[in-house]
């Protein structure tokens, strides 16, 4: 064990000395695409999808959540994990996430009614649970 921190120290000290720079390891933005339908209750999205996740609305009514059972969910982009790893992660939550964004996109996320078919994207955090609202198409506004 001594030896491997000895090692550890000395090739420490031999790339401080080297013109080498040394990678910062950073996460990547995580932008989480939901498609399914939204609910009052969890049983009802349960219902309507393969998993369910629950929304409360960041300034808003602290007990009132919404729910979206979900049908389809993956990473935009280049993402290293599964939609639905990324959701599994966050099960034991709830809220599963905190609904922020601009007025507008918020606005029309608690206009939607139950029933009703959605797709939303947002920049997501696992470790806050933020949902930051980017798109909130309601099925049939096209």
């Amino acid at each position: 064990m001594r030896t491997v921190a000895l090692l550890s120290l000395l090739v420490a000290a031999a790339l401080a000395h080297a013109d080498l720079s040394i990678p910062v390891f950073r996460t990547r933005p995580l932008i989480l695409h939901l498609e399914g339908t939204m609910a009052a209750e969890r049983a009802a999205a349960a219902r309507s999808g393969f998993t369910t996740v629950s929304f409360a609305v960041t300034g808003g009514e602290p007990h009132r959540q919404r729910w979206l059972g979900v049908e389809k969910v993956y990473p935009l982009g280049d993402y290293p994990r599964l939609g639905k790893d990324i959701l599994d992660d966050l099960r034991m939550y709830d809220p599963t996430f905190f609904v922020m964004g601009p007025p507008d996109l918020v606005a029309r996320f608690l206009d939607v009614q139950p029933a009703t078919r959605v797709t939303l994207e947002a920049l997501t955090s696992g470790g806050s649970r933020t949902f930051y609202l980017s798109r909130v198409d309601v099925a049939g506004d096209r």
